[in-house]
């Protein structure tokens, strides 16, 4: 095999190996209804996507304050949505501050 034949095939395999981690990731969705999550805790792996969808008739927000990951969204009206894709390992709570009762447990393996 030349040299151009191996490096034109080991590019095909790293293209395929990055298209199967992006086809490997999956999205959760997440209701927010009744200032509540719906579900309560998830467990996801790395790479994966959580989409949170306001089904209320309430303005929610979202956000993580945790040292290993942050995320902080605009407000979202009712019938909006919010997604979060989580790239470390570790449990995080997603809050929302304007109702501080909602919480939801992301458990990222």
């Amino acid at each position: 095999m030349t040299p151009r034949a191996k490096l034109l095939l080991g590019l095909a395999c790293g293209v395929m190996l990055l298209a199967f981690d992006a086809l490997a990731a999956e999205t959760l969705v997440i209701s927010q209804k009744k200032r509540t999550f719906s579900p309560s805790e998830v467990a996801v792996h790395k790479g994966d996507t959580l989409h949170i969808a306001n089904d209320d008739q309430f303005t929610h927000q979202v956000y993580i304050d945790n040292p290993a990951f942050k995320f902080e969204s605009a407000e979202s009206d009712p019938g909006g949505n919010v997604d979060i894709k989580f790239a470390v390992a570790g449990t995080f709570d997603v809050l929302c501050h304007i109702h501080p009762k909602m919480k939801l447990q992301v458990t990222v393996q």
